[in-house]
């Protein structure tokens, strides 16, 4: 504004007449003068803001996820939902247990056909002390020509939303408070040392595409086959010079014989 006076009228006969500038009043005009006089003000230190990331929807706490001895993970495709389920023993390698699929109907399905559908697949599904599943994708139009896809995106949040509701209801004490006691006086008597912390829920929601990310088949926006990733796991074995820490070892995933033959098969 003060160079467009300037271009306009020629150059401030007073300090005072800045102040005829629409939006320049005393105290703007004050605040203007000090930051001539002064300089700017140094830029204040701050100290970096930590993100906290949160990987599951609800957050999954470290106390809780010790107290895990199972679990089922889910993924729902467009005309699938496959699972398999996983047993977690401390110091010790995970276990594949088992997998599964269904096949569903790609085209659009009424409700009580997709009731029906959920129905089946949870009875199909394992018992376990949690279920995962990545978020469904945003049911939104994005461009036009897009309501094929908004549907489908619809259709899978509906999916998803019935089936974890179903498992999320399915009797289990893991969502209880566990109530842990020592005996430490002479005694013997047990001295409680209160409820460990509690889910709430055994249903965990993971952020979309992480899984993918981690395993590094996540290229562009879409995520590719993962059949190299699965044949890796399969072939996994521990080196004649490789160090059996304890991180190496919770990290491998025991798969049994039979299972790798069948799916070989």
């Amino acid at each position: 504004k003060i160079e467009g006076w300037r271009k306009k009228f020629g150059g401030f006969l007073s300090l005072e007449q800045v102040l005829e500038l629409d939006g320049f009043g005393v105290t703007v005009l004050r605040k203007f003068y000090d930051s001539i006089v002064h300089g700017p003000k140094p830029d204040a230190v701050v100290a970096p803001k930590v993100k906290e990331v949160k990987f599951t929807t609800p957050v999954l706490a470290a106390q809780v996820a010790g107290r895990v001895t199972s679990c089922v993970s889910l993924y729902v495709g467009l005309d699938y939902v496959t699972w398999a389920r996983f047993k977690v023993t401390k110091d010790q390698p995970t276990a594949l247990t088992g997998w599964n699929s269904y096949n569903i109907s790609d085209r659009k399905l009424h409700l009580a056909e997709l009731i029906r559908n959920v129905t089946h697949i949870n009875q199909l599904i394992p018992e376990a002390d949690v279920y995962v599943v990545e978020n469904p994708p945003v049911a939104q139009a994005t461009a036009m020509g897009s309501a094929v896809q908004t549907n489908i995106n619809v259709q899978r949040s509906q999916l998803i939303g019935m089936l974890m509701l179903m498992l999320a209801n399915r009797p289990t004490s893991f969502t209880q408070p566990h109530q842990q006691t020592t005996t430490d006086d002479e005694s013997g008597a047990q001295d409680a040392e209160g409820p460990a912390p509690s889910t709430g829920s055994n249903v965990f929601f993971l952020k979309q595409y992480l899984s993918a990310r981690l395993f590094g088949i996540f290229v562009g926006n879409e995520r590719v086959s993962a059949e190299e990733v699965v044949r890796s796991l399969m072939d996994r074995q521990i080196g004649p010079n490789e160090e059996e820490s304890l991180q190496s070892v919770q990290s491998r995933l025991a798969i049994p014989v039979g299972l790798r033959i069948i799916y070989d098969e």
